[in-house]
C-alpha cells in the first residue's frame, strides 16, 4: 500500500526550492552515509517525520551561528552573501521542521571570549530565529537589504542543548592538542616530504595522545597537497594571534565532528538524526569520511584506504594505510600507550601546554618568555 504526506510550508514552494538550492550550494549539509536521504529536499524530512517519527536537528557550525546573530544588526549592518546563505539556512530550518542546535557554537565563543553562555550574542540569535520563516526566506533571496524582526525580544532558553559527556569543555583541549601537533609539524622543516609528516602525525597519535578516527581524518587533510585553503589560516603568517585563533578554529572543527558522532551513534535509541552545518568544506568533507555507522570493520578500512589514496596518491597513500592499519589494530591492547593507562585530566593538560609554547615559539610575532 502507498502511503502519502502532505505538508503545507510556510512558504512558497518555488522560494523553498530556491533556498534548498543555497544549502546545495555550499554543501552546507552532512548525515549519515548510509542513510539514503536528499537532505536538501524538504519532502523527504516531511516523509521521514511523518512515516517514521524521525526528528532531525542541524549541529550549527561557530561560522553560520555568528553569521546568523549579525543578522539581529538590522540596517546598521553590511551584509554579505554568507549571510544571506546562513538566513537560508535557518528558514530551511523552520520549513522542514529542523531542530538548531548552537551549543558547541556556544561553548567556542564561551571560552575563546570569557563571556558566559547567556551572552547578548545569544539573545540575538534567538530575535534572528523568532524572525519567522517568510522575514528570513525575504532576506535570503535578495528581496529585502536586511532581515525583517520580530518585534521585542523572546524569552531565552533555560538551559543550551546537552552536550555529550566525552566532548565538555575540558575534552575540547585534547582536539586542541591534535591540533597543535598538526601545526608544529606543519612548521617543522626537517621532514623530506609531507609524507613523513603524516606518518610522525600517526606515530605521535598513537605513542603519546588519542587515537580517533576524527583527527585522523582531519590531520591527514590538513598536511595533504589536498589541504582545503581555510585550514590553519594564518599559521605563517606576522600575527601570532590570528595564527593561534587558527589553531583553535582547527580544535573546535574537530569537536564539532566528534560531538556530531556521539549524537549519531545514539540514532536506534533516540530517533533524532543529527546533520552538520556548515559552509566550511574542510568540516563537511571531514565528517563525511569519519562517519562509519552501519559499515562493517573492512568496510571502515577500505574506505580510509582509498581516502588516503585520493589525498596522497598510489605511493603515499598506501604508505599511510600501512602505518595506520596495524597501529589501530593494536590501539586498545598496547599497555605502553598513554591513553590506555587512566592518565588524569592533569597529565594531558601539561602535554597541551607544552605543545602550546612550542608552536607559539615556532609562529612570529607569538614568541613568549
Amino acid at each position: 500500500m502507498n502511503v502519502f504526506v502532505a505538508r503545507q510550508f510556510p512558504i512558497p514552494c518555488r522560494d523553498l526550492k530556491s533556498i534548498a538550492s543555497v544549502l546545495r550550494e555550499r554543501s552546507a549539509l552532512c548525515g549519515v552515509i548510509n542513510l539514503s536521504a536528499n537532505w536538501y529536499d524538504p519532502m523527504w524530512y516531511a516523509e521521514e517525520q511523518g512515516l517514521h517519527a524521525m526528528t532531525f536537528t542541524l549541529l550549527l557550525d561557530r561560522n553560520i551561528y555568528s553569521l546568523a546573530v549579525g543578522l539581529a544588526d538590522g540596517d546598521d549592518a553590511e551584509y554579505t552573501d554568507s549571510h544571506r546563505a546562513a538566513a537560508a539556512v535557518l528558514c530551511f530550518a523552520h520549513c522542514c521542521g529542523l531542530r538548531t542546535d548552537y551549543s558547541i557554537a556556544v561553548l567556542e565563543h564561551e571560552l575563546d571570549s570569557g563571556d558566559p553562555r547567556f551572552s547578548h550574542e545569544l539573545a540575538k540569535f534567538r530575535r534572528v530565529w523568532a524572525s519567522g520563516a517568510k522575514s528570513l526566506a525575504t532576506f535570503a533571496l535578495g528581496g529585502s537589504a536586511c532581515l525583517t524582526l520580530a518585534p521585542g525580544s523572546p524569552d531565552l532558553p533555560a538551559e543550551l542543548p546537552e552536550l555529550s559527556e566525552v566532548h565538555r569543555p575540558d575534552a575540547w583541549q585534547l582536539d586542541y592538542g591534535c591540533a597543535l601537533k598538526i601545526a608544529s609539524l606543519m612548521l617543522d622543516s626537517g621532514f623530506a616530504d609531507d609524507t613523513d609528516r603524516m606518518v610522525a602525525y600517526l606515530r605521535w597519535c598513537h605513542d603519546e595522545f588519542f587515537f580517533s578516527a576524527g583527527p585522523t581524518v582531519y590531520g591527514s587533510l590538513a598536511l595533504s597537497p589536498r589541504r582545503k585553503p581555510r585550514m590553519f589560516k594564518n599559521l605563517r603568517g606576522t600575527d601570532g594571534e590570528r595564527a593561534m585563533r587558527g589553531i583553535r578554529n582547527a580544535a573546535w572543527d574537530m569537536t564539532l565532528i566528534s560531538e556530531w558522532e556521539e549524537r549519531q551513534a545514539k540514532l536506534s535509541t533516540t530517533k533524532n538524526h543529527h546533520l552538520i552545518c556548515s559552509f566550511d568544506e574542510a568540516i563537511t568533507d571531514v565528517a563525511s569520511a569519519v562517519m562509519s555507522q552501519g559499515l562493517d570493520e573492512a568496510q571502515r578500512l577500505g574506505r580510509l584506504r582509498d581516502r588516503f589514496i585520493s589525498e596522497w596518491g598510489d605511493d603515499g597513500g598506501s604508505k599511510l594505510f600501512g602505518t595506520y592499519e596495524p597501529m589501530l589494530r593494536s590501539a586498545d591492547q598496547d599497555p605502553k600507550r598513554p591513553a590506555n593507562q587512566k592518565k588524569p585530566r592533569a597529565y594531558w593538560n601539561e602535554k597541551v601546554a607544552r605543545l602550546e609554547t612550542t608552536v607559539e615559539n615556532l609562529i612570529p610575532g607569538c614568541h613568549r618568555s
